[in-house]
């Protein structure tokens, strides 16, 4: 599902109108589909809701859904917040009320009134300003929102929260704090922001007729990851398919310490669906692991110390060459062999590449040889690794983690994945997606390993790099969800998500 900009959505809703369907049906749809959803959550069976309505197509859209709430047994009343609606098809829409047994309240020519049926609503539902708000909520419709706050009363959003600026999150103080908030035609960057977060309560996307080809014309380029994107994405399994179909991932990892972030490693790729999977790693990494990697083939490699050592290069050479994807870094070393084996794999061949971990660091290490890679790289830093990466400080605010996310994309012509609360994803060209699947579970050594393989894995199937990093990023986090709604968080470990990614599989066969 896309995320939009308010300016961006306008220009949708324009490409809407001249492609045939009207700004009148479009707030039709909206307000109507708004009403259903109410419903459908339990908020409004025969209960005395109360609508904030403002002069702009916000006021319209909340128009529409009085109407709609008052033909299912509600009982209604409109408070106008700055009088009537004005633009042409708000006002059109509030005609329509005229005649029906609702309530219409000036606020401006009875105050202790609409405070009156505020506090005593079962529901009250924002339809002030949605996209249009800017600048401070003030005078009298400050009032009402304030009021709103204060009831208890179940409090629902059209689009956006009044006080809540749609494209930073940024929010007046008093801004209208929903419970739920119905979206129209598709989120905004506001709703993912610590600022929208708090105010925004409960998303309900409302699909209201916009073409999907309206945001591909508009060049919409921001995407949250959902179950129909990852079914779209992941390749079709025909019954005469083999092992050869889904690709081959070589993933260089591990060490004497470390052969733990290898055998997770593996395991992602594995369970990605990749369908041959070999380890690159020291000999005797490669011996305390064959027993548990049963599905995995391996090359060992020489070492010294139990790092990989001098003499790997023609070895690791040799088994690229027909392999689609390969992974590097995941408990590797740091050492100067390692990172002449990370050179050799981004500058000798055209497959996609994952850098993580070790790899990140060594990539650090070396920004201006590496990034003239030959090959589509994908990196996947923590904080921690970003803040090397870049030279400064990771931001926590979502915002600002995209633009930093975005720019380390553009300077390294990468994917780059930003692991964190809300992964972001961000692509060379300018893409990026938002992950929300995942918890606090998966703040634990190796669940960086674990998606490092997955993304490696959905690589060697030949989906694009950007995409294979967000089906991932969502893979990864909602087998987490998955496993800590039966055991918790705390004790959650990386391995054990092994199991919950086949559950995750399985759902979306369905």
């Amino acid at each position: 599902m896309v995320i939009v900009t308010p300016d961006q959505m306008r220009q949708v809703e324009e490409y809407t109108f001249r492609s045939g369907l009207d700004a009148l049906r479009l707030m039709e749809n909206a307000g109507a589909r708004a009403a259903t959803l109410a419903e459908e959550a339990g908020l409004c069976v025969g209960k005395q809701v109360v609508i904030l309505c403002g002069r702009g197509n916000n006021g319209g859209d909340a128009c529409v859904m009085a109407r709609h709430l008052l033909q299912k047994g509600n009982r209604v009343t409109l408070i106008l917040c700055e009088g009537q609606p004005v633009t042409k098809q708000a006002s059109r829409m509030f005609e329509r009320l005229q005649g029906l047994e609702l309530e219409i309240l000036n606020a401006g020519f009875d105050k202790s009134a609409a405070f009156r049926r505020i506090s005593g609503a079962d529901l009250i539902v924002d339809g002030v300003y949605g996209i249009g708000f800017h600048g401070n909520l003030q005078g009298l419709t400050a009032q009402l929102i304030e009021e709103a706050n204060r009831t208890n009363a179940v409090r629902l959003s059209l689009d956006l929260p009044s006080g809540m600026n749609g494209e930073t999150g940024e929010t007046d103080p008093g801004v209208f704090r929903a419970d739920f908030t119905v979206v129209f035609g598709a989120y905004k960057t506001g709703h993912f922001t610590d600022g929208g977060r708090k105010c925004c309560g409960r998303l309900l996307l409302a699909e209201i007729g916009i073409p999907a080809e309206a945001f591909f014309k508009c060049q919409v380029d921001a995407f949250f990851t959902d179950v129909e994107m990852v079914k779209q994405s992941v390749p079709k399994r025909d019954v005469s398919a083999h092992k050869g179909d889904f690709g081959r991932a070589l993933l260089l990892c591990g060490s004497k310490r470390m052969s733990g972030a290898a055998f997770l490693a593996a395991s992602g790729a594995l369970k990605a669906g990749a369908g041959l999977v070999t380890l690159a790693a020291p000999g005797t990494v490669v011996d305390g692991l064959c027993g548990r990697l049963i599905e995995a083939t391996f090359l060992p490699l020489p070492e010294e110390d139990g790092f990989v050592s001098k003499g790997a290069e023609e070895l690791l050479l040799a088994e690229m060459k027909n392999k689609t994807a390969l992974l590097a870094g995941c408990g590797l070393g740091r050492g100067i062999a390692a990172s002449r084996l990370i050179e050799r794999m981004l500058m000798g061949q055209k497959n996609p590449v994952v850098l993580d971990a070790d790899g990140l660091f060594l990539a650090a290490e070396h920004k201006d040889e590496w990034k003239a890679h030959c090959c589509p790289l994908i990196l996947t830093p923590h904080a921690g690794e970003m803040e090397r990466l870049t030279g400064e400080k990771t931001p926590t605010d979502r915002i600002r983690r995209k633009e930093v996310c975005r720019r380390l994309a553009e300077e390294w012509n990468a994917v780059v994945v930003l692991k964190g609360h809300e992964t972001v994803i961000c692509g060379p060209e300018g893409s990026h997606y938002l992950n929300q699947t995942g918890n606090p579970g998966l703040a634990k050594g190796g669940s960086g390993d674990l998606l490092a393989g997955l993304i490696c894995g959905l690589a060697a199937q030949g989906i694009e790099p950007v995409k294979a990093a967000a089906i991932g990023a969502w893979l990864h986090g909602k087998a987490a969800d998955l496993a800590v709604a039966e055991s918790g968080e705390a004790g959650l470990l990386a391995s054990e998500l092994l199991p919950y990614l086949g559950k995750v599989w399985a759902m979306l066969k369905r």
